[in-house]
């Protein structure tokens, strides 16, 4: 039966990408995985500052740490944020990342001494940097928070803060290695 095949496709929406598996039989076979944006892990042992009077994390200081694994990320990806920040790459104007949104969901309590792995990917969208967070406890691979935060990108012109069209190339080059999609 020539033509006729058998295809299938599968899409799982994991909480940092989507995977895509598809195939045809009779004809090409195709499989296609499409992976996450590249992680960047950064370990964490909870504090005495960052719990309360029982010794459990105080969910305030999450951010704390997700901005820490975020300003991170960026010194892995070879763009710190103080160079970024201060004169700008290639001579260009300063950029800044202010955040726009964050959304966090607590699935369960650090603990104090806990040590933890705090998880980033990020994706590029338009003006806009999405970071992908997951906080997990390191001996029970327990995710603890999983987070969402976006960033605009804005860049100095005239005394002013304005959307950053098109990011410098050592950043749109590291978002393009790590598989954001700069």
């Amino acid at each position: 039966m020539a033509g006729m095949g058998i295809w299938f496709w599968w899409v799982f929406i994991a909480p940092f990408g989507v995977f895509l598996f598809s195939a045809t039989l009779n004809g090409m076979t195709i499989t296609t995985p499409l992976p996450p944006p590249a992680a960047h892990s950064l370990p964490y042992q909870v504090q005495i500052f960052d719990t309360d009077c029982y010794g459990v994390m105080w969910h305030g200081a999450y951010h704390r740490w997700l901005e820490l694994a975020r300003c991170e990320y960026f010194k892995a990806l070879g763009c710190p944020l103080a160079d970024l920040n201060n004169e700008g790459p290639e001579g260009n104007a300063p950029l800044v990342f202010p955040v726009a949104e964050q959304n966090l969901a607590y699935h369960a309590p650090a603990k104090l001494w806990d040590d933890l792995t705090i998880t980033t990917r990020i994706q590029k969208k338009g003006v806009r940097i999405i970071f992908h967070q997951q906080v997990v406890h390191a001996a029970t691979n327990k995710a603890l928070v999983t987070a969402t935060t976006t960033c605009a990108i804005m860049q100095e012109s005239a005394g002013r803060w304005r959307p950053a069209r098109n990011l410098p190339a050592p950043l749109t080059e590291a978002l393009a290695n790590s598989n954001g999609a700069a």
